[in-house]
């Protein structure tokens, strides 16, 4: 029995120093994560960040509406005109709604930002817009 509780006595304070030793190097689950700062890009930049999430801003030179296309889309070209544009922002006929006006008249002319996914179509960096959120007119 004294040999029991001997042995208790020198193995209690160890397990009870792992268990504080334990219970501090423990993550918190208090803190939330911490975001990554969103990146930003010129638009005769964008080819460079294909797969990338980010702001895109330029002008916005040349415009089209594709009514005749299927999903209607809307095709704003920066830098230059089509087929020389850096980079093109797509917004679908369905999101159409969610956009000012007639975003095609809108946005032309102006210094614009899209933030998004860039990906490539035909060689190009693209972003799908889906609401108007996504955009903004550069002062």
């Amino acid at each position: 029995m004294k040999l029991k509780s001997i042995l208790l006595l020198l193995i209690l304070p160890t397990l009870m120093a792992i268990l504080v030793a334990c219970s501090e190097a423990a993550p918190t689950t208090d803190s939330a994560p911490k975001q990554a700062a969103s990146s930003s890009w010129s638009s005769k930049d964008a080819s460079n960040h294909v797969g990338e999430r980010g702001t895109v801003c330029g002008p916005v030179v040349d415009t089209r509406y594709a009514t005749g296309s299927k999903g209607k889309p809307t095709f704003l070209n920066f830098d230059r005109a089509y087929p020389n544009h850096t980079m093109v922002v797509v917004i679908w006929g369905s999101d159409r709604g969610d956009f000012p006006g007639n975003p095609e008249t809108y946005y032309k002319g102006k210094d614009v930002c899209a933030t998004g996914l860039i990906e490539s179509y035909k060689g190009k960096p693209k972003i799908v817009a889906r609401d108007g959120d996504q955009h903004g007119i550069q002062r």
